[in-house]
This record gives C-alpha cells, sequence and structure tokens, in this order.
C-alpha cells in the first residue's frame, strides 16, 4: 500500500488494522510530522519525499514494486491552481498500481461546494 502524506495518522492507523496489509509505504515530507509518527509497526515505512517527486521519479521495473492500493488525501490540493497537479498526480500513481489496484482520492466533506464540483468534474474517482 502507498498513502500520500502522514497528517495525523488515521488513515494509516485503519490501513494497518488489516491483517493483510503487509507494507504500509507513506510519504511526508514534514520533518514535524515525520518525527511524530508511531515506529510501533515494522509494516509501516515512512519515506521523506513529497509525493509529486517520489511519483515522478520512482520507476516499478527499477525498483520491482507496485501497489495494490494507494490512498491520496487531498488536503494540500484544495485549491484551484492545484487542481492540474492533482490530475497529475492522480496519471501518474495509477502507473504504479498493479493490475487490478485500487486508487482512492480523499476528499474533506467541509470543502466549499464549488471545488467539490470542481474536483468531481475532474473525473478522476475520489472518495468522499
Amino acid at each position: 500500500v502507498l498513502e500520500a502524506g502522514l497528517g495525523l495518522g488515521v488513515a494509516s492507523k485503519i490501513i494497518l488494522s488489516s491483517p493483510q496489509v503487509e507494507k504500509l509505504f507513506k510519504i511526508e515530507s514534514n520533518p514535524s510530522v515525520i518525527a511524530s509518527y508511531d515506529r510501533n509497526d515494522p509494516r509501516h515505512v515512512v519515506i521523506n519525499s513529497k509525493f509529486e517527486y517520489f511519483i515522478s521519479s520512482y520507476n516499478p521495473l527499477v525498483e520491482g514494486l507496485r501497489f495494490d492500493f494507494i490512498f491520496i488525501d487531498t488536503y494540500y490540493y484544495c485549491d484551484e491552481d492545484l487542481y492540474p497537479e492533482l490530475l497529475e498526480v492522480v496519471h501518474k500513481s495509477k502507473e504504479l498500481l498493479k493490475p487490478n489496484g485500487k486508487l482512492l482520492v480523499w476528499l474533506d466533506e467541509l470543502i466549499p461546494e464549488e471545488d467539490k464540483r470542481k474536483f468531481l468534474e475532474m473525473n478522476i474517482g475520489l472518495g468522499l
């Protein structure tokens, strides 16, 4: 499993609650967030990088790893100017999925309706 952003770690805890998850690779660039994450689960691997840089430089043929599931928290992208960047991130993330892998882009239900509509118009398969 690949997850963009550590945040409060809620999504990580939910993902790691499944015994089917062998590894959770978490991409996070904020040093204070990285310092505060729970290191008690050896399946939880945190990589210090911006997600955009990671997916741009990650080559699954070289690395030998594709993902069953990728979770992207859109908090960073809740700005109309960043929508094209989000689209690029989603398309590059899809390239890292295994056949039949799933990509979930989470959208905070509290963002303005206009922004929700714009996200949905991008037709990238959002989970609300």
